[in-house]
């Protein structure tokens, strides 16, 4: 049986609102400790807007929203996410998975049971460490069978 992996906060980084574009932002505050690619969140009436950090200025920086911000002012407080982890594991197995390593569109919640925690932007293993991709699979089509050939993979 798997465990699940801790998910407690050390610490919060915390930023202000202080220009509003449709679909952007721009904070100060947080230009110091943000990289490039960070995802963000705003806390608004009981709803979390998220958003991606694009450039960083000197004192502040432009962040994309991947939600529509109607109810954003100045002022509003913007918390940087921690860096991403996904827990892939047989719990993905004939699910559909998003970009964060969430399962979407599933009827019941589905327990991890084999899943590691990783980071989300890793290197990949050096070529001597992967698996082999493994034999052929037959589709049952000759023409893709030969022209294309479909392996079980890594």
């Amino acid at each position: 049986m798997g465990t699940a992996s801790p998910s407690f906060t050390l610490f919060s980084l915390w930023g202000t609102i202080t220009d509003v574009a449709p679909g952007m932002v721009r904070i100060a505050g947080i230009s110091e400790l943000a990289g490039v690619g960070n995802e963000i969140v705003i806390e608004k009436q009981g709803t979390s807007i998220l958003g991606e950090i694009l450039s960083i200025s000197g004192e502040s920086v432009t962040a994309l929203l991947y939600s529509p911000c109607d109810a954003i002012r100045i002022g509003d407080a913007v918390q940087i996410q921690q860096e991403p982890r996904i827990e892939p594991g047989d719990h993905w197995l004939g699910q559909i998975i998003n970009y964060r390593g969430d399962i979407t569109g599933a009827t019941a919640p589905v327990v991890p049971l084999r899943a590691t925690n990783r980071r989300l932007n890793t290197a990949p293993l050096p070529a001597h460490a992967r698996r082999g991709i493994g034999g052929r699979l037959a589709t049952g089509w000759m023409v893709t069978d030969t022209m294309l050939p479909i392996c079980q993979g890594q």
